[in-house]
């Protein structure tokens, strides 16, 4: 009986040993998971093994659409992002934002870095982006704006505020509106329309080589969450997927400009398309970079010298 005690105290210590020990296994294996997700969203613009998975003409045109501030780990567990991602496209399932917060996110997507911007603010950028090399090949782009003011859209005076009345659009998330020579630029501003503008073109058929979708505040998750962006994604996809005109030769491309701060900035990425295998998974590393040499090296337009140019582009489509 009077080792009773000492036997408790001794069964105590090794609990506490044991629990101690795996506490130090399981930061470890974080640690070594942390390290990977700060390394993944630069690694393919850094890295020398880049590869040009896109061969030239797998797409006629791209609907590049993002959503907001949530990760790939939370919004695959819900429903219709869930289905889009396994049964309607294919997922890049290693795919990263490139830093924090929004805006330098969408910056990337366009001009191949953030120059530097790690703000919501608005900022002007003398730069080069996507748009002077699809011009200079003949193609052709608009930015499509929820909520952008309808007395801007398509006039060629663009609307430069930080948002809307409404406060239903915000600059931020429409990239275009950043650099000098777009924003300053009647014959470009009349490419950034209202959203609404979309559902004309696919009915007209004079649809633009890239297609740049911003749902506004609430639609995007960024005021709402994932079940309201959930809702919205599934009302406003599936017309689109039932048009065979317009989805010929169309590529859509769904993705988030980062995470909120808790998954490594490992976020969601699906590609839709008859050039993709729907229920695929695309298991190499990608980031916002890799979305632009994308568009580059399917329309053969070059790069921009910035991290486009070491980045890998996708290798998720059948050819």
């Amino acid at each position: 009986m009077q080792n009773i005690p000492k036997m408790r105290q001794s069964l105590i210590f090794a609990i506490i040993g044991c629990l101690m020990v795996a506490m130090m296994m399981m930061m470890v294996v974080d640690g070594a998971v942390q390290m990977r997700g700060a390394s993944a969203a630069a690694s393919s613009s850094s890295s020398v093994k880049a590869t040009n998975g896109t061969k030239p003409g797998t797409f006629e045109r791209i609907l590049v659409v993002n959503f907001e501030n949530q990760p790939l780990e939370l919004t695959m567990m819900h429903e219709y992002f869930r289905q889009v991602a396994t049964k309607i496209g294919t997922l890049l399932s290693e795919y990263y934002g490139v830093t924090h917060p929004s805006q330098p996110n969408y910056l990337s997507q366009i001009a191949g870095d953030y120059f530097k911007h790690n703000t919501d603010s608005n900022v002007n950028v003398n730069a080069t982006t996507i748009v002077d090399l699809l011009e200079a090949k003949g193609l052709t782009w608009k930015s499509y704006q929820e909520n952008y003011p309808k007395e801007n859209s398509g006039t060629g005076n663009c609307f430069i505020a930080q948002y809307s009345t409404d406060k239903k659009y915000y600059r931020k998330h429409n990239p275009f509106m950043t650099f000098d020579n777009i924003r300053n630029n009647p014959n470009r501003c009349k490419n950034i329309v209202s959203s609404d503008q979309l559902d004309l073109d696919i009915a007209s058929g004079n649809l633009p080589n890239l297609m740049y979708y911003t749902p506004n505040i609430d639609n995007d998750a960024h005021n709402t969450g994932l079940d309201y962006a959930n809702n919205y994604l599934a009302q406003w996809l599936p017309p689109k997927l039932n048009n065979p005109k317009f989805m010929k030769g169309t590529l859509i491309f769904i993705t988030f400009d980062e995470d909120d701060y808790m998954f490594r900035n490992h976020i969601y990425a699906v590609a839709i398309g008859d050039m993709v295998q729907p229920g695929g998974v695309d298991k190499n590393t990608y980031n916002h970079f890799s979305l632009l040499r994308t568009i580059e090296d399917n329309f053969q337009l070059g790069n921009l010298g910035r991290n486009d140019a070491l980045a890998s582009s996708f290798n998720c489509f059948k050819n």
